[in-house]
Parts: C-alpha cells; structure tokens; sequence
C-alpha cells in the first residue's frame, strides 16, 4: 500500500499546477480511473465519493487527504475491489413492508428519491399490501388492484398520489425478493408472522424499521422491536423515527426525521433515500436512543389526549410533555446508560413529542376515551375513528408496565405509571395532573445514569462564575 501512494506522490505533484496542495474534481477522477476505479461515475456516485475524501464546495480536494482516503480504500491488484466501490456502483432494490397510512405516506418520499436517484436504487418501489377489500364506485374491488390504478391508496391514504414507480405486492415472498433495502412500516405485532411468511431475505441486505413499539423484557434487559428484526432476519437493521404526522408528510410539508444507525456506510445510502428538501433526515450512531423515544412518546401522548379530553389549555398540555420527556429519559437510560442526550433533542425526541402531543391517532383516541370518562373500550374507539389502524401509545403502554414493575420505576415515573392506570385500571383521566412533588423524586436510573447537562454544568463551578 505504502508503494503505491509514494508511486502516486509524485504524480500527484505534477498535477497540482498551482502548488496549493490540490486538484481538482476532473483531475481526481481521471487518477481513479487509472486505477481502474471509476470507469463510469454516475453524478450521485461521484457526489458520495468526492464526499468521502473531503472536496470543498468548489470540488478541490487536498492530495494529502486523497492519500489517507486510497490508502483505506484500495486493495492490491489480486484482491477484488473495495466493497464501497461494488456497493456505489449497484443499484439498490428497495421495498416497503406496509401499505398502511405512515407506510404510504413515506412510500411517497421513497419513490420520489429513488427516481431522482437511479445510480444508487432501482427505480420502481416494491411496497407489500395486506390486501383486502374496499369498496369503489358500489364495486368491491382488492385494494392492490384500485392502488396499481389509480396509484392512490384509498383507504388509508385517500386523496394522496404516489408516484408511479410504487408499485403494490399483495405476495409479500414477491414483495420482498431481491430487495436489498426492506423498510418497514406496519404495527409491531405482525413482524414475527410477515417474517416468517415471507422466507429468507437476500444476502447482504439490511432493513429499516419505522415501527414505533414492540418493547419486551428478556433476560432483564429491554428489548427493541429492532432487536427482534436483527434475530428474525440476520442482518443489520437501523430506524427512522421522528415528529412525521403522516399526512402531512404526504402533502409535501417540511418535516425532518433521525435516523438510528451503527454503520456509516449504511447510513450514507439510506440517508440518500430518505432524505429530501422536504423531508430533512439527520443520522445519529444511537439505535436505543432513536426507537425508544419514538416508543414511549406515544405513550406520553396519551395524557396529551386525556388533558383535552377534560378541557384542560396549553399551560397543562406544555407541563405533561415537559414531564413526559423527562420520564422518557429516565427509562431510557435506565436501561441503556449509554444513550446520548442529544438524541433527546433531535427530532425523533423532544419534536416527536410535541407534534404528537398535539395531533396524531393517540392523542385523538385518549381525548375520546377521556369525554366517555373511560366508559368505551379503546377496542370501540380505534374502531371508530382510525380507519383500521392500529393505536400504538396503549399497545407501548401495555408492554413497558410489567417492566417497570419488576424494576421498581413506577415511583420514578409518576406521569408514565398514572397514564397506565388511567388506561387500563379505571383510574380518573384527571390523574395525570395530580402527579407528587417533583422535588421528592430521584434519580430512577442511580448510578446507571449519566449526570444530566444541568448536573454537569452545576459540578463545573460553572454555575456561580
């Protein structure tokens, strides 16, 4: 390796004509394709690369940092090219596992992006639909059929266009064959049954969850629905979570998104195909961080709902998702010390909190549970008013109690454990604002936790200069 940047040093030299210490974009491909490297650079590809070895906003890039970068990518003559190089310069297959109105409505982003995108996915979109009958025009047709149509999904998404290289599967082995991203985006509790139904993924694929719960204990430790993909599937899974109301991401409104992921590789390509003008996706290397904020503030939300519910103002609501946040980081990190706190604060935290706080199917729902003073099942409710969805703060809710049980955190977690007792014991929805004095609460976590930035800054000496 060593000989074949002192056999470039100089060739480099003779490049740089201004002895600035750089070339330019044109130069630096013309080098990469002696080596054999880039006989047919799309624009994307090259934008990945040249992003990669650090060009400047003119496309010069220092030759002391194209030395370091060849000297991580290149192989010798008789191995096979770098896997980056392979993975840049093949087309991704991507499908989407669920049609419903999350799955649609980020289906629509997808299909955007990998049209525009074409060197690093295939055009047409697989989405897997659970197929099932709706009713056209006095007609009964399979709901697939009308989406191939019309390119609407007229049931969970309706007046919405997709674009027309989405293309729904009702076979979900068809669906998925020889995707090399899967994204999924359907209820929690249908991952273990659609894995099994639909065999084995191809090899080298990794996934993309956009499920919201499916939390269970297991040996002590707390277990993420993006633990059970990574088991169930073999390969590795990231998430993107973050403050999307569905619909609204449907209509093309300005939004961001994080996106969990422990690969920087993965992370670059799947930031290209969700990441938009419209749809801003920051990446952050913290999984726990990014799926359990996008778990439990569904769970907050549900005090959101009960607060309108008994026709409390913005003073209420503002207090429950101030608690509600600091709940969540308490449990987060109880179980993951390691989280970091930014994650709370990107949009798959405290955005995601107040977005669905303030709209969305469980805030909806609590506040109907609460006008019927807990007379009507939440089975009656989500049937009313989702539209065959599934209510996912009550499913959370349901998953993390027992946990927070056997860790003794209910006392720790005083809004989370009267939202249980609300939802499922007859409790008073007023219960969530007769909460204990929050100066009698401790840390929950103890020596598990990480000191908190206020902390810090107090223990600084920072505090009194």
């Amino acid at each position: 390796m060593s000989t074949m940047v002192e056999r470039l040093s100089p060739l480099f030299g003779a490049l740089d004509e201004t002895g600035s210490g750089t070339i330019s974009c044109s130069q630096f491909v013309s080098v990469l394709k002696k080596l054999g490297q880039a006989v047919a650079f799309t624009d994307a590809e090259l934008e990945t690369v040249l992003s990669e070895v650090g060009a400047d906003g003119n496309g010069d890039i220092k030759i002391e940092s194209f030395l370091a970068w060849l000297t991580q990518t290149q192989r010798p003559a008789e191995e096979p090219a770098s896997p980056r190089f392979l993975a840049t310069g093949t087309a991704k297959q991507v499908c989407i596992v669920g049609s419903g109105n999350w799955g649609c409505a980020i289906a629509k982003v997808i299909g955007e992006n990998t049209a525009k995108l074409e060197g690093f996915f295939n055009k047409q979109v697989n989405m897997w639909m659970f197929d099932e009958q709706v009713e056209i025009q006095g007609q009964k047709r399979m709901l697939s059929e009308v989406f191939n149509e019309t390119h609407e999904n007229v049931k969970y998404l309706p007046g919405i266009k997709l674009p027309e290289n989405i293309v729904a599967i009702p076979d979900i082995q068809q669906a998925v064959a020889d995707a090399d991203i899967l994204v999924w985006v359907l209820p929690h509790q249908f991952v273990p049954r659609t894995v099994q139904n639909m065999g084995e993924p191809k090899p080298g694929s990794v996934s993309v969850s956009l499920i919201k719960g499916g939390l269970e204990l297991t040996g002590g430790k707390l277990g993420l629905c993006s633990d059970l993909l990574r088991q169930l599937l073999q390969h590795e899974v990231a998430v993107l979570m973050g403050a999307n109301v569905a619909n609204e991401v449907a209509e093309g409104q300005f939004c961001e998104a994080t996106l969990g992921c422990n690969s920087r590789e993965h992370s670059r390509i799947l930031r290209k195909l969700f990441d938009s003008p419209k749809f801003r996706v920051r990446a952050v290397d913290d999984i726990p961080g990014v799926e359990l904020c996008g778990a439990l503030k569904n769970v907050v939300a549900l005090a959101a709902g009960f607060s309108d519910g008994l026709g409390y103002g913005g003073n209420t609501k503002a207090a429950l998702i101030r608690i509600g946040l600091q709940e969540m980081m308490l449990f987060i990190r109880y179980f993951y010390p390691n989280v970091r706190e930014s994650t709370f604060f990107e949009s798959c935290g405290l955005a995601d909190l107040i977005t669905t706080s303030f709209g969305g199917r469980n805030r909806k729902c609590a506040e109907a549970f609460a006008r019927a003073n807990g007379q009507r099942s939440w089975e009656d409710i989500e049937k009313e008013l989702l539209n065959g969805q599934k209510l996912q703060g009550t499913l959370t809710a349901e998953e993390i109690w027992p946990v927070m049980l056997e860790h003794k955190l209910c006392e720790h977690l005083p809004l989370i454990t009267a939202i249980y007792k609300v939802a499922f014991q007859g409790a008073p929805a007023s219960s969530v604002v007769e909460l204990p004095d929050p100066d009698m609460l401790d840390s929950a976590a103890g020596a598990k936790a990480e000191p908190s930035m206020e902390a810090q800054y107090v223990e600084s000496g920072l505090a009194g200069a």
